[in-house]
């Protein structure tokens, strides 16, 4: 049976010169995570945060005059505040994407694409959404666009991450790359590569996306839909079912999940991580310990990366500083509730 793709949203998505650090993949690249694709309009826009002097480098950037830009800006927020556009640059609807882009951004090189994922992960990345910053809303009509390539992405505070941001794809050996940076393999395919690099790189829970495609890029889309038909001939017999031992896992989670509440409040499911009900003093003390240890390190990572890819944009660094924060965040309220569990 053919996979239904359900819609999380559309993106404006710039064609742009893959990063420096990533050579290897394309020449160009296109993505919906701000760490290494740019997206419009820049958050910025609607959230604030910009000198005036980034103001105007923008604007030039779109080749906008002073009143077409304070009318991009104005439609950016008005879309913002009614729920229509969220943290991460996504557009909820197609029409407000087509229009916005039709309107502002026809002076730069880049397209209209949707995110799709199947309803396994769609129902995953809904619950993260609504524990993050963002408008928790996903458009949930099935994709019907020409498909561009895949992508591995995981949601992390107010936006995605690639797994080509912490270069993963070099525990891929299988992977392949189309023109603009995607995935060229067929999505059962890229469902397993998300398997294998479940807990590496970010914090996230990597998630197989579709991306599709609109306007200029379509037919470029149905030129590798067709290459990716051809090519789902030559390895369907290995690639349309899911791994015995990987659905033995998963159901061992879920049962889990059903027996043990703390299994995820305290993070256990991406942490590996297990605390019982009738857990001990001294291993409650033990996963507080192990919390902290991580915390730490993912903090630390997270400068080690900012310092070695200061090229990126400013979406991405901004990324990073959300990250800082939180981490900071999280260590603090995890020394209070240390102390406060010693003291009880």
């Amino acid at each position: 049976m053919k996979d239904r793709f359900k819609v999380i949203g559309y993106y404006i998505c710039g064609i742009n010169d893959t990063p420096g650090w990533l050579q290897g993949i394309s020449r160009q690249i296109l993505s919906v995570s701000g760490c290494i694709g740019e997206q419009h309009p820049r958050w910025e826009c609607f959230m604030g945060g910009w000198n005036k002097g980034e103001t105007q480098e923008y604007q030039e950037k779109l080749r906008l005059d002073v009143g077409q830009y304070r009318e991009f800006s104005e439609t950016a927020g008005s879309l913002f505040d009614a729920k229509r556009l969220d943290v991460d640059c996504r557009f909820l609807e197609l029409s407000d994407a087509r229009d916005f882009y039709e309107k502002f951004c026809q002076a730069l090189p880049c397209c209209v694409v949707s995110i799709s994922t199947t309803m396994e992960y769609y129902k995953i990345l809904l619950a993260e959404l609504k524990g993050s910053n963002s408008h928790a809303l996903m458009n949930g009509g099935d994709d019907n666009s020409p498909c561009l390539g895949n992508d591995i992405l995981g949601w992390d505070i107010g936006g995605f991450h690639s797994f080509l941001c912490n270069s993963l794809q070099k525990e891929l050996p299988d992977a392949r790359f189309n023109g603009v940076g995607l995935l060229g393999n067929v999505f059962q395919e890229v469902e397993r590569f998300a398997h294998k690099i479940e807990g590496k790189g970010e914090p996230v829970e990597w998630i197989p996306c579709r991306i599709g495609a609109y306007g200029q890029t379509a037919e470029f889309a149905g030129r590798q839909e067709a290459e990716n038909g051809k090519d789902r001939k030559n390895r369907i017999g290995r690639t349309d079912r899911t791994a015995p031992w990987a659905k033995r896992i998963l159901k061992l989670l879920d049962q889990a999940k059903v027996k043990d509440p703390d299994f995820v409040r305290f993070g256990a499911y991406s942490h590996q991580y297990k605390l019982s009900p009738s857990a001990s003093r001294e291993k409650a003390l033990d996963l507080i310990k192990k919390l902290r240890d991580n915390f730490t390190a993912s903090a630390k990572s997270i400068d080690e990366y900012a310092a070695s890819y200061p090229d990126i944009p400013l979406g991405g660094k901004a990324i990073f500083e959300q990250q800082r924060l939180l981490y900071q965040s999280l260590l603090e309220w995890l020394d209070k509730f240390e102390s406060q569990f010693r003291g009880s």
